[in-house]
C-alpha cells in the first residue's frame, strides 16, 4: 500500500498491482488530517506495525492513523478514520523554570555558605559574633531579592512550533524535534502521557534540527540543522546522553538548511545536501575506524562510462572562468544593442532636422526662421558642460579616496 498526505489537509491510500506484467496505482481512499493549509512535515511508520502511522505537521500536531482494511472499503462509502492528538508541548517552559529555581538554591546556599565561614573565622580570631542575628538578616535579604527576581513565563507558542523531524517508536512513543520556540530540544512523547520528557542538543540551544539519520552499524546519530551545521553523535545506552558530538560547518548559515543525509554503501562517505543548492561529500572516519570490506569493487549495472580525461592546456577557461566571460559578453552585448539604438534615435533626429532646414529655406525671408534661431540655446550647452565636469570631478575624488592607504 502506498500512502501520500498533503498540505490540502487529507491522506491518500493507494493499492499497488502489478497484473499480466503491468504495474498500476489504484486509489482506496483517503482521510481528513485537518484544514487545508496545514504543511505535512513527516509521515512515518510505527516499527512493528504495518498498518499504524504517525503523520507529522508543521502546526505542530502529531497524528496517528491506521491504513483501510479490505472491510473497511466498499463501492459506496469513502474510508475516513478518526485521528489521535498531541497534548500541546509546554515542557521547555517548566524546565528552565525549574533550571532557574536550581540555580537560585545554589546561590543562596553559596552566600549562607560564605556568611558561616566567616562568623567562624571571626570566632576563632576571639571576636563577638551574633550569629543568629546575620543568619536572619541574611535570609531576610535573600527573601526580598526572590520576590524581586521575575518569574519565568509558561510560553504556549503561538503560532505552535512546527515539528521538522519525528520518529515513531515500537513501544508507542515518538520522539519529536521541533522548530520555532521548541527549536534545539529533543522531546520524547506519547498519546499515553500527557506531559513528554525534553532535553537540549547541546550548542543548539536555537537552531532546529531539520533532518536525521543513523549509520549502518547504529554508532552514530548525525543530525542536520538548519543554520546549515552537520553534527555527528555517539550513541550511548542512555539515548539523552547527546554531549558526545562533533559538528562540520560548510552550507551556508542562512540558506543551507539541511534536507538530506546519508551514507555510502559502504559506509566511508557521508553526502549532505541543502537548500543552498550544494552537496557536500565528506570522508567518514570514526575514531575505532571502519573495517575494510574484502572487494573494494562496487559493481554498478549498465554500460561503463566513458573515461574524461582532464584538460592540460593552461590556455582553456575553467567552467568559472566561462561561466564569467559568458556574463561578460552579454553585459557587452546589451550595451552594443543600446548603443545602437541610441544612434538610430540620433540618426532619424538627424533627417528630420534637415527636413526642417529645407521647409524653412522655401518661406519667404519675412516668415523664416534666421540661421541664430534654429541654434540651441547656449544655456543649455552651458548646463550640459557643467554636469560633464562635476561628474569627472566626482569619479577623481572618489579615485582618490580608494587610492589612500
Amino acid at each position: 500500500m502506498l500512502v501520500t498526505a498533503s498540505d490540502d489537509g487529507t491522506v491518500w491510500f493507494f493499492s499497488l498491482l502489478i497484473e499480466e506484467g503491468q504495474f498500476s496505482v489504484a486509489p482506496l481512499g483517503f482521510a481528513v488530517y485537518g484544514e487545508p493549509g496545514e504543511t505535512v512535515t513527516g509521515l512515518e511508520f510505527v516499527p512493528g506495525s504495518e498498518k499504524k502511522f504517525l503523520l507529522f505537521t508543521g502546526a505542530g500536531r502529531v497524528l496517528e492513523m491506521r491504513t483501510p482494511g479490505v472491510k473497511d472499503l466498499t463501492d459506496h462509502t469513502t474510508y475516513v478514520n478518526a485521528e489521535a492528538l498531541c497534548a500541546g508541548l509546554q515542557v521547555k517552559s517548566e524546565i528552565l523554570r525549574e533550571e532557574a529555581r536550581l540555580a537560585r538554591e545554589a546561590e543562596k546556599d553559596k552566600q549562607r555558605s560564605e556568611l558561616q565561614a566567616d562568623i567562624d573565622e571571626r570566632k576563632k580570631l576571639g571576636l563577638e559574633v551574633d550569629e543568629n542575628t546575620e543568619k536572619a538578616k541574611l535570609e531576610k535579604r535573600l527573601a526580598l531579592e526572590d520576590r524581586e527576581l521575575p518569574e519565568i513565563p509558561l510560553v504556549v507558542p503561538e503560532p505552535p512550533s512546527p515539528v521538522l523531524v519525528g520518529v515513531p517508536a515500537a513501544d508507542g512513543t515518538f520522539t519529536l524535534l521541533m522548530g520555532g520556540w521548541d527549536a534545539g530540544w529533543v522531546h520524547s512523547a506519547s498519546f499515553k502521557e500527557a506531559r513528554p520528557t525534553a532535553v537540549r542538543v547541546p550548542g543548539a540551544e536555537q537552531v532546529g534540527v531539520s533532518f536525521r539519520t543513523f549509520s549502518a552499524d547504529g554508532k552514530y546519530m548525525v543530525l542536520g540543522l538548519v543554520d546549515g551545521r552537520i553534527r555527528i553523535h555517539a550513541v550511548h545506552e542512555d539515548p539523552w546522553a547527546l554531549d558526545d558530538y562533533w559538528h562540520l560547518h560548510m552550507h551556508d548559515n542562512t540558506y543551507g538548511r539541511i534536507t538530506g543525509i546519508c551514507f555510502s554503501y559502504d559506509g566511508r562517505n557521508l553526502i549532505t545536501c541543502g537548500t543552498d543548492g550544494n552537496i557536500f561529500l565528506f570522508d567518514f572516519v570514526p575514531p575505532e575506524g571502519i573495517a575494510r570490506p574484502r572487494s573494494s569493487k562496487f559493481v554498478i549495472g549498465g554500460q561503463p562510462e566513458e573515461r574524461v580525461d582532464d584538460i592540460d592546456d593552461g590556455s582553456t577557461y575553467s567552467l568559472e572562468e566561462q561561466r564569467q566571460r559568458s556574463a561578460l559578453d552579454a553585459r557587452q552585448q546589451l550595451a552594443d544593442a543600446r548603443k545602437a539604438a541610441v544612434r538610430a534615435d540620433l540618426a532619424e533626429l538627424r533627417r528630420e532636422f534637415k527636413q526642417w532646414i529645407g521647409l524653412n529655406q522655401g518661406l519667404p525671408r519675412q516668415v523664416a526662421l534666421s540661421h541664430a534661431e534654429l541654434l540651441l540655446d547656449e544655456r543649455i550647452r552651458a548646463e550640459q558642460r557643467r554636469k560633464a565636469e562635476e561628474s569627472l570631478q566626482t569619479g577623481s575624488d572618489r579615485h582618490g579616496k580608494n587610492s589612500i592607504v
